[in-house]
């Protein structure tokens, strides 16, 4: 499970909303070589649950970007299910 790094000083608050992005280096990583996906936890606040399968094989270079950010009403939160799909 991945939980963001937080700067000095700041104080992560229960309503705090994550959000992600998936970055896949194609480079190293074929089309059709991997599956990955992420699902949030019931954390408070949530931590971003990720898994990767590979082919045997094969390879593949995925990072992801994670933040906490104060709750907007005009950005609705991710879905816990799929919360990387917006990036």
């Amino acid at each position: 499970m991945l939980t963001p790094a937080v700067n000095r000083g700041v104080t992560v608050t229960p309503d705090m909303v994550l959000r992600c992005q998936r970055l896949v280096d194609n480079r190293f990583t074929g089309h059709t070589s991997y599956s990955a996906g992420e699902n949030l936890t019931q954390d408070v606040p949530p931590k971003l649950h990720v898994f990767l399968y590979t082919l045997i094989g094969t390879k593949a270079k995925v990072d992801y970007l994670i933040w906490y950010e104060k709750p907007d009403s005009n950005r609705p939160p991710p879905d816990p299910k799929n919360p990387c799909s917006a990036g």
